[in-house]
């Protein structure tokens, strides 16, 4: 059985505070009803993604499916108005993939590209922003103490952009993702 259609839905993991914000694939033959589908949740931001990566969503895109992945609320906290924005949200998905009747709305969302950073050590993450707040390249981001107070690592903003998302738990393990900024399009 094969879906035409699959909403990923996410609240960020346990430790992640975020933006609302999703992404779909560009470059591909679904890649038109992928982007539609997309207009249609009430996010903040939609990210245009290129190219293969280990996610659920991508792997569903290759295969023909017109997929979104959809991240609301943060910390996988949830409460009845991420509920109900998350509900409204699916009744416009599945009438813009022609699934329920009605006429669909459809919002102006910013496009947005932007990178991950992981963390240079192992320590207590100490950040100097919070998610929306903007940077330009350069600004420190935060630090990367150890257990005593002592910066180990400083972390700056390799471009101008603004916090999509970020670890909120104390420590960061080096080589481990620590936070995605994003980078408005056009």
């Amino acid at each position: 059985m094969k879906a035409d259609v699959q909403k990923d839905i996410h609240s960020g993991d346990n430790h992640e505070d975020l933006v609302s914000h999703l992404y779909y694939l560009e470059g591909l033959e679904n890649s038109d009803l992928a982007k539609k589908l997309a207009m249609s949740c009430n996010v903040e931001y939609a990210w245009p993604c290129h190219g293969k990566s280990g996610a659920y969503y991508n792997a569903a895109m290759y295969s023909g499916t017109a997929t979104v992945l959809m991240e609301r609320s943060g910390m996988s906290v949830w409460n009845d108005e991420f509920v109900g924005q998350d509900k409204e949200d699916i009744r416009n998905f599945l009438k813009t993939a022609g699934i329920l009747e009605g006429e669909a709305k459809v919002y102006d969302l910013p496009l947005i590209t932007g990178g991950s950073l992981k963390a240079p050590a192992t320590g207590v993450w100490r950040p100097a922003l919070e998610i929306r707040d903007q940077f330009r390249k350069g600004d420190k981001l935060g630090e990367v103490q150890d257990y005593f107070g002592e910066t180990i690592a400083t972390v700056t903003a390799p471009e101008d952009g603004f916090m999509l998302y970020q670890v909120k738990h104390l420590q960061v393990i080096k080589g481990h993702e620590m936070l995605t900024y994003g980078v408005l399009l056009g």
